[in-house]
């Protein structure tokens, strides 16, 4: 099942908060830019660049379609970027612990998204893709 999300040459977008080093969101995306993947960040409150980092506002933002969508934020927030994944098309989303509630998973299922919302920890999964 993970294995269909982890990919070197996917495009990882992960919404969260990036422009603070001590919240997951910015841990995340920097460590995928760290192991090698293409990643971007995605914070609703920001947008520019942290550290080499390239950050979005929204998803529409975006000139290449991602390939998954890593939630690192509160599940009302995360929902909202669901329904936008939805519009563009993306069907792969991870939702890291606490990012997920019953409404992502439904939403999720409505629109045939794979999902991982089971509360496995991306950075530790990706460290092991060669």
């Amino acid at each position: 099942m993970y294995s269909a999300f982890l990919n070197k040459n996917y495009l990882y977008v992960v919404a969260g908060n990036i422009h603070d080093k001590q919240k997951y969101g910015y841990i995340i995306l920097n460590d995928l830019l760290t192991q090698g993947y293409k990643a971007v960040g995605l914070d609703i409150n920001y947008k520019n660049e942290q550290e080499g980092m390239v950050v979005y506002k929204d998803l529409s933002e975006l000139k290449i379609k991602p390939d998954v969508l890593v939630l690192v934020i509160k599940p009302e927030i995360g929902n909202s970027l669901l329904r936008q994944a939805v519009d563009l098309k993306i069907d792969k989303i991870w939702c890291q612990v606490g990012a997920f509630d019953e409404a992502i998973k439904r939403t999720a299922a409505d629109y045939n998204i794979n999902l991982v919302a089971d509360g496995s920890c991306l950075m530790v999964l990706a460290r092991q893709v060669k």
